[in-house]
């Protein structure tokens, strides 16, 4: 079956059952907190409970903090927050398409539902890889869990939280790869490309951009936090793929809708040059018959045709706002700008 057909089958997306994320996520929502508040008082009550282990077992000595332990807060709040914060945008985004699905907005729940929740099975398969991913760091490169490991009870706590932590990101690497592709098959269904009004052909850039800053500022933050990662093999190529996944998803959703935005494009401005041309001749024969008067006013319609034309062709065909990807872009590399420039002065300043 294709992808395009398994967006656009109700029955599939009605029958199936929901994801334990799904799950949890309907949990937080039936409490009412802002997400802003929730998930970062998540991270904080976490970051509290392995901190206490730490202290009670003496490795870390009360009331110090550390960057290990603070990141393992992190990676089980931020992921779910993020896919609680990208599913709110996609449910918006879907709106400000709605008017470029013409005759197709009887779909629109089924179109909802899919880009807004997961189904169970393929989510318990990326959650137990993540959890695979872990297991593997931990037989192939112990010394990297040296610092977590620092008596069985607080061990087992922290290796049960990054359990749950890889988990997650396994089930936002499904989640990121699903929507983005949902969004390349919603773009396909466009029946109305109206350049003059873009708004609904720009409704997905803002999610899938901020999916790929989303997965940037959680790489970023876990190398600055923890730098020793980038000394194991299994965790440089891991983040890599996330590096690289981060970036993909700004862009290639977006293809496909590009493609049909030129087409379009291409389509007005032939329009325009059958209609100049016209007018050229029309000009022409008046200057044929010396009737300068007639001259006149049969040029007025052809210098509106060179103008639309000039506006036409400075119409953009990117499914954007200007400026979006230059802060995209910037978001990408200034941190590793930064984080390179800090690694040099370290070792050649010695700062």
């Amino acid at each position: 079956m294709s992808s395009s057909a398994a967006v656009a089958s109700p029955g599939s997306v009605r029958a199936r059952s929901k994801s334990w994320i799904d799950w949890v996520l309907e949990r937080v929502e039936s409490l009412g907190w802002p997400l802003w508040v929730f998930y970062p008082t998540l991270g904080i009550l976490e970051a509290v409970v392995v901190h206490i282990s730490k202290w009670s077992d003496g490795s870390l000595a009360f009331p110090a903090l550390s960057p290990v332990h603070l990141l393992l807060a992190l990676w089980t709040a931020y992921p779910l927050g993020l896919i609680h914060a990208l599913d709110r945008l996609a449910d918006r985004a879907l709106d400000v398409f709605r008017p470029a699905l013409g005759e197709g907005q009887e779909s629109l729940p089924q179109l909802r539902r899919a880009l807004t929740t997961m189904p169970a099975g393929p989510v318990l398969l990326a959650s137990a890889a993540g959890i695979g991913v872990l297991w593997t760091a931990r037989t192939l490169t112990p010394q990297l869990f040296a610092p977590a490991l620092t008596s069985p009870s607080a061990g087992a706590l922290w290796m049960a939280l990054a359990s749950l932590n890889f988990a997650l990101v396994g089930s936002l690497i499904y989640h990121t790869l699903r929507q983005l592709k949902l969004v390349h098959d919603i773009y396909a269904r466009t029946q109305k490309i109206n350049l003059f009004i873009p708004e609904p052909l720009y409704a997905f850039s803002s999610l899938s951009a901020t999916t790929g800053a989303g997965w940037i500022l959680l790489l970023y933050g876990t190398i600055s936090a923890f730098p020793a990662i980038l000394t194991s093999g299994l965790a440089t190529v891991l983040l890599a793929f996330m590096f690289t996944l981060s970036g993909a998803t700004f862009l290639l959703p977006l293809v496909g809708i590009h493609n049909k935005i030129v087409r379009a494009k291409r389509a007005l401005l032939a329009e325009v040059g059958q209609r100049t041309q016209s007018a050229v001749q029309e000009v022409y024969r008046k200057l044929d018959k010396d009737d300068v008067d007639a001259v006149g006013k049969a040029t007025l319609p052809l210098n509106s045709l060179i103008a639309l034309r000039g506006e036409i062709a400075h119409l953009p065909t990117w499914p954007w706002r200007p400026g979006t990807l230059t802060r995209f872009i910037s978001a990408l590399l200034i941190p590793l700008v930064i984080f390179l420039l800090q690694g040099f002065l370290a070792r050649w300043v010695g700062l």
